[in-house]
């Protein structure tokens, strides 16, 4: 599965078509969503150092240059460049990006608009690379980078994903409350059937009341309708 995530961080120009940043952060914990089939997968994520250190240190040939720097907000203006380089840091993996010649203006125009946010897309080789702690935060501990984008804002920044967290509340409050009421509704008419229940059973039970009462009088007298006891008088 693949994964994006966005972190602030600082651009530097350290040469005439270089930018060198720190493309993710180590040791600091940020709300993340991941959209899965069976709905929203909400919760905390961080990086431990050296969760990239087998593409920051590699000597093979042709690794580096595949991770590319692109920008693709709004359209975007593509792909701008290849990695040249990644460093582990004590608080971040760190990156240089090569500017393709023909986007270094774009860049330039990007940066200086204030677009420094970078948005990285990368996968966990296996499983077994996620620790969960106490508090429930899932620490990768080995990722593999794929590509890192320019943005003017991230993809899934903190507020972000806490705001989308408070709409999926506000959604499960609603719907808390219609499952509330519908089970004040079916209260009600339990109530109100229980009372038909205990009325028809009065009834029924004067009903075998009365026609024991009858049944004494056929015995003893013959009556069988309302009124016998006139004739008896006569």
């Amino acid at each position: 599965m693949t994964f994006l995530r966005a972190f602030p961080t600082d651009l530097k120009r350290t040469g005439p078509r270089q930018l060198t940043g720190r493309l993710v952060p180590y040791d600091e914990p940020a709300w993340v969503v991941d959209e899965l089939a069976d709905g929203p997968d909400i919760y905390q994520e961080g990086f431990r150092p050296g969760a990239f250190s087998r593409q920051a240190n590699t000597t093979e040939k042709g690794v580096l240059s595949r991770i590319g720097l692109i920008h693709s907000h709004d359209g975007g203006v593509g792909y701008l460049g290849p990695f040249t380089a990644l460093r582990e840091g004590s608080d971040g993996l760190y990156g240089e990006a090569a500017i393709l010649r023909s986007r270094a203006g774009d860049v330039d125009d990007l940066l200086d608009s204030g677009v420094r946010e970078l948005s990285i897309e990368f996968h966990l080789p296996q499983k077994d690379h996620t620790e969960v702690d106490g508090p429930g935060i899932r620490w990768r501990t080995r990722a593999h980078l794929h590509q890192v984008a320019l943005e003017p804002k991230g993809a899934y920044s903190s507020a972000q994903v806490l705001a989308y967290r408070a709409r999926l509340d506000e959604q499960a409050q609603e719907q808390a409350e219609t499952e509330s009421a519908e089970a004040e509704v079916a209260r009600q008419l339990e109530v109100e059937a229980a009372a038909r229940r205990r009325r028809w059973e009065e009834l029924a039970g004067r009903a075998e009341v009365e026609a024991a009462r009858q049944a004494e009088m056929i015995k003893s007298f013959g009556v069988t309708k309302p009124g016998g006891f006139g004739s008896l008088a006569r």
